[in-house]
Order: structure tokens, then sequence, then C-alpha cells
């Protein structure tokens, strides 16, 4: 049974005040406190999505979605149509029922992992049918990158973020 904590300025905590950060820092623990307490004075805004499906939000921002499933799933199909969704703004379009707001034009960005040269820009291709472009918009950025070691995907990725989120004012979406 725990003991009840007698009234002191700083309660003790185990043998330290610290935290060990996830990324190796060290963070002090009443700080933490005191930045992650609930404020009913200081509420949190919504966050708009990123993506929809059927009017559900699937995607947020600062978040990983995972799209898993058996061969010829329609996987692919998916993310065509979620790359499309991101360039019709609401027109009609063949994007599966998913829904983006990409209304500023930021970079989304697609790196295909899997696919060889031939059935990347098949995919490509596919994406600006399905959104009704001729060609995608000079913000799509679509990657082929079979076959390279994690570490360097790493560094074509980081890359790619900064540049295209530069140029082109921020990233929407990596796919």
């Amino acid at each position: 049974m725990s003991q009840p904590i007698e009234s002191s300025e700083k309660p003790p905590v185990g043998n330290a005040d610290l935290l060990t950060g996830t990324r190796g820092g060290v963070l002090d623990i009443d700080q933490v406190l005191r930045e992650r307490e609930f404020d009913w004075d200081k509420p949190i805004p919504t966050v708009q999505p990123v993506f929809w499906l059927e009017k559900v939000p699937v995607c947020t921002p600062g978040n990983l979605t995972t799209i898993t499933g058996q061969a010829k799933t329609g996987k692919s199909s998916l993310l065509a149509a979620m790359a499309a969704s991101t360039m019709v703004a609401g027109k009609q379009a063949d994007t599966l029922h998913v829904a983006a707001n990409n209304i500023e034009e930021r970079a989304v960005i697609h790196f295909d992992t899997e696919q060889d040269r031939h059935r990347h820009d098949a995919l490509v291709r596919n994406i600006a049918r399905r959104a009704n472009q001729d060609r995608p918009p000079d913000w799509f950025h679509s990657y082929t990158v079979k076959g390279f070691a994690p570490h360097d995907l790493r560094g074509l990725l980081e890359r790619s973020l900064a540049q295209n989120a530069n140029k082109h004012g921020g990233v929407y979406s990596l796919l």
C-alpha cells in the first residue's frame, strides 16, 4: 500500500527528479507535469484531418497511418485514390470516397518502395487519371526507390521533404 505524500515543496520521486527522454535527453519531472497538466482555460484546437474516408477522419497531422493487407487486395489503389484526392479539392473524381483538403497546394510526396520503374510510372499515371488531370500538379512529387537500403531511403526522404517543403510552403502529406 502506498504511503500518502507529506506536503512539501517537492515530493520524493524515487531517487531522481529527472526523466530520460526518448531521444536520450533529460527532462525535469516538475516541468513535464506543469506542461502536460490539463488547463480548462486553454482548450486545445481541433485537429483538422489530412484524409477522410466516407466523411470519417482517417489520417491526422503528425501521425503515421499504415495500410496493410495481403497481395492484390487494393493497397496501391487506395494509395492512388488518396494521392488523387489531394488534387481535386471537392471536384468529382475517382477517389474511392477518399477526401483531402490541400487547398493551399502544399507538397504531396510519394515514395514507392515496392514497384519497379514501369509499375511506378503506371501508378502515377493512374493517380492523374483518378483526379481527372492531364498530369499531376507540380506540387506532387513521386519517386520510385525500390532496392535502396533503409539508411539511404532515409537520406532521400529527408532531402525530398526539405526541398519540397521549401518549394511549396510546406508538406501536406507523405505517402
